[in-house]
């Protein structure tokens, strides 16, 4: 009877032996595939915090312009990178309040017109335009934050701070760390993510380390507006709209207010005028305030580009909610002047079209 007990008592100690074994390899291959899912997670969690970034200036739909964009009339710019708050422009860290000047922020600005001819042919008093248009008004300006981000940072899926791109074109140059001081005027072109190793990899061999790019899209960021012009034809009754001519109005002005909306405060209405100018034949565009170098804006890019007088398509507009006044008048006398009312637009990225009918003596 002892021998038997002793037999069952040393498999009892192999078989704790063996139980323990199992566990240990259990275990061991639980915490590597728990490793694996973090990394999943950490991946799949940049990928979105970067694609809500990429929304909020792109947009979400073909004819919904990103929101930052609507409101600022611009693209975000660098931020503060000693805090590591490239982007704080989008989520808008709340102890970096103090970087923004009062006047960005959304509310109704004002363009304050004078009462002369925008185009500069007809003497001061000459016209009198609606008291709509002195001063227009434009709701804009900054009406974050676009992300609800509780933490002072906004950091990747990995807890590491986005790069940003400051070139426009396909290339990762300039990409800035919390270490360097770039000026606010540093305008933001997309994102990046190091990836788990927070490097630069053009090859990384391990796909945690995998850089991902989010690149703002510039055919998002711009619209192009195709303006009709209908002048009102008395000759018949009831009277009828045609397409505008130069035997009834030989000069014409067509005006787009849109956001200007700075940090440094030299703009302080946060509205610009693009105005397009065909008199008689000599065009141009104008936009005022003018830009700089500091802060470009779209516009500033390509003319307006007339059909005779009756239509004209401007090209790099913001999009967003924008308003739009139309005039003109026959030859320098100043004889069949007219105007459009005040017209309110929500530009969605690519072409636009808009019916204007003159209908306002001035």
């Amino acid at each position: 009877m002892k021998s038997v007990k002793l037999v069952n008592e040393k498999m009892t100690l192999v078989e704790l032996i063996v139980v323990l074994s199992i566990i240990v390899a259990i275990a061991s291959v639980a915490i590597v595939s728990m490793d694996g899912i973090n990394d999943n997670s950490r991946y799949s969690e940049t990928k979105r915090r970067g694609g809500l970034v990429k929304q909020i200036i792109d947009g979400d739909s073909t004819f919904a312009a990103g929101a930052f964009v609507s409101d600022m009339g611009r693209l975000p710019y660098v931020i503060n990178p000693l805090k590591q708050a490239l982007l704080a422009e989008v989520y808008y860290s709340e102890d970096l309040i103090n970087i923004f000047d009062s006047s960005m922020l959304y509310r109704t600005s004002e363009y304050s017109n004078s009462t002369n001819d925008w185009g500069g042919v007809l003497s001061a008093g000459a016209f009198s335009f609606p008291s709509s248009l002195l001063p227009v008004k434009l709701d804009c300006g900054w009406r974050g934050p676009y992300l609800n981000v509780s933490k002072n940072s906004f950091y990747d899926g990995w807890g590491n701070p986005w790069s940003v791109k400051i070139s426009s074109d396909n290339s990762w140059i300039g990409t800035f760390s919390e270490t360097d001081t770039p000026s606010f005027q540093k305008t933001i072109f997309g994102i990046i993510s190091l990836g788990k190793n927070n490097l630069k990899d053009s090859a990384p061999t391990d796909w945690t380390n995998r850089d991902l790019q989010f690149n703002f899209d510039k055919n998002r960021m711009t619209s192009m507006l195709n303006i009709q012009i209908y002048y009102p034809d008395t000759s018949v009754s009831p009277k009828v709209f045609r397409p505008l001519d130069s035997a009834f109005m030989d000069h014409i002005r067509v005006a787009l207010f849109a956001p200007y909306v700075t940090h440094d405060g030299t703009a302080s209405d946060n509205v610009k005028r693009i105005l397009a100018v065909n008199n008689a034949g000599t065009k141009n565009i104008t936009i005022t305030p003018a830009a700089d170098v500091s802060y470009p804006h779209y516009e500033n890019k390509t003319p307006a580009l007339w059909e005779g007088v009756h239509g004209v398509t401007l090209y790099n507009l913001s999009p967003g909610c924008r308003k739009i006044f139309v005039y003109g008048f026959k030859s320098s006398t100043a004889s069949n002047k007219f105007g459009s009312s005040l017209l309110t637009i929500n530009l969605h990225p690519g072409m636009n079209v808009l019916n204007v009918y003159l209908t306002e003596g001035l």
